[in-house]
């Protein structure tokens, strides 16, 4: 008896969750419907994948987006209902993404870097200011 009072509990819930997906779907299906705006699609993610693998700098807008985990998730997501309706463009979203995230990846390890080499300049000066302090008092005491 309690099985089927959980059946009606969740039905809501699975209602609302086929209704998103058929929304998310019947969205996609203008886009691979339409062999020029899939065209399109096609060659704007070939020119940004190559444009990006060949060390160009995605614009500032696309390098917040993907810093942002809830982005991420969003665009996997789109990778993978795309993947139902067109395998081209969501092979090539995801080398797109890949490629983004790569770029932002080397970046912030770059900037690590180059904070950590400041570091260790400021303080191996520091120390060389230190030890000619030292080695002055030092002579100046014999």
């Amino acid at each position: 008896m309690e099985n089927s009072d959980n059946v009606f509990i969740y039905e809501p819930k699975i209602n609302a969750i086929n209704n998103i997906t058929t929304k998310i779907n019947n969205f996609l299906d203008i886009f691979s419907n339409n062999s020029y705006i899939s065209t399109f699609i096609l060659l704007f993610f070939i020119s940004y994948s190559g444009f990006i693998g060949s060390g160009g700098k995605p614009p500032n807008f696309i390098i917040n987006l993907f810093k942002n985990p809830v982005s991420r998730i969003l665009l996997l997501s789109i990778v993978a209902f795309q993947i139902n309706h067109d395998i081209q463009v969501s092979l090539l979203m995801s080398i797109a993404f890949f490629l983004t995230q790569q770029y932002i990846f080397k970046q912030e390890s770059f900037e690590q870097l180059k904070n950590l080499e400041e570091y260790q300049n400021m303080y191996y000066s520091s120390n060389k200011e230190n030890q000619s302090i030292n080695e002055e008092k030092n002579k100046n005491k014999n």
